[in-house]
């Protein structure tokens, strides 16, 4: 009964494995090429009013494109742990 138990638990976890890393490399891929977004935002809005201004108003969305890269990183790393 135990090892019945425990084959299912690896079989659950494998398929969590499979969904962590697809879902981890397809955001993060997501998400650079959001934060490329926002730095291209940021050299145009700078060209137009100045870099006071850019810096000011993209600051934000770049440090969350950031931040939800680096989670789809984690989530992929997480993908890749295997407990054994």
């Amino acid at each position: 009964m135990k090892s019945v138990l425990l084959n299912v638990l690896k079989v659950i976890w494998t398929i969590l494995r499979v969904i962590f890393v697809i879902v981890g490399s397809l955001g993060s891929i997501a998400a650079g090429l959001f934060f490329l977004l926002c730095i291209g935002g940021l050299l145009l809005y700078a060209l137009a009013t100045g870099w006071e201004n850019a810096i000011d108003l993209c600051t934000p969305s770049i440090l969350a494109s950031l931040g939800i890269f680096i989670g789809f990183i984690l989530i992929r790393v997480l993908g890749t742990f295997q407990p054994e």
